[in-house]
């Protein structure tokens, strides 16, 4: 089949990830000097996705609540996750993907140490999905970032998020939607990173 053409499965990825152990960060605690191991597991008695935090030294359970609230009439669930309160706070003006891959050493929450989860080969373009820092839900939440990919070499050009949405951009969108199965996109132009480009990705129906 065609790159071009192939649909990609996230979910799958996304199920493959947790059953791997790949979601899992290393963090200071951005309200003391300790360091935080945070994630996705299975719960070993429904085998159903759950975030954890533990203290990364003594192994502690560090507990956050997780509460879901349907939407009226509608398939739309509103989350409260204290999980997300975990992550690593930023200074205005400082990419939160800490995308400068030449610092050394890289952050923990830099998208240079996270796992490329997939890859999307458009016409004239390539996309590479990325997991959240800390997933907005256990379903799946992936970043996609557009990417020049060279022999041996790949390099994330700098398009500020707050970037005008373009017709080829948007087109590309479109384009990305039809390959990845039951997803939504969303495009934020005032997302976290001042650098890069990116569009968030979540379980759905399908839209952009």
């Amino acid at each position: 089949m065609n790159a071009q053409t192939m649909l990609i499965d996230v979910e799958a990825i996304w199920n493959e990830a947790i059953d791997a152990g790949r979601f899992r960060r290393v963090l200071d605690d951005p309200g003391s000097a300790r360091k935080i191991e945070m994630g996705l597991t299975r719960d070993p008695t429904t085998s159903e996705a759950e975030f954890y935090a533990v203290d990364a030294v003594t192994r502690n359970g560090i507990k956050k609540r997780v509460e879901r609230r349907h939407v009226p009439r509608s398939s739309y669930v509103i989350q409260l996750n204290e999980f997300r309160t975990l992550r690593p706070k930023t200074r205005e003006g400082v990419c939160a993907l800490d995308c400068r891959p030449d610092r050394t050493p890289l952050r923990d929450y830099s998208l240079w140490k996270r796992d490329a989860m997939f890859l999307v080969t458009l016409a004239a373009s390539q996309y590479v999905g990325f997991p959240n820092l800390l997933p907005y839900n256990e379903g799946a939440a992936f970043l996609i970032v557009p990417s020049i990919i060279s022999p041996g070499r790949i390099e994330f050009p700098h398009r500020p998020q707050g970037s005008v949405l373009s017709r080829s951009l948007l087109q590309d969108f479109l384009a990305i939607r039809k390959r990845l199965r039951n997803t939504i996109l969303f495009y934020n132009p005032s997302g976290g990173s001042v650098c890069f480009l990116n569009a968030p990705i979540l379980p759905g129906k399908g839209g952009v």
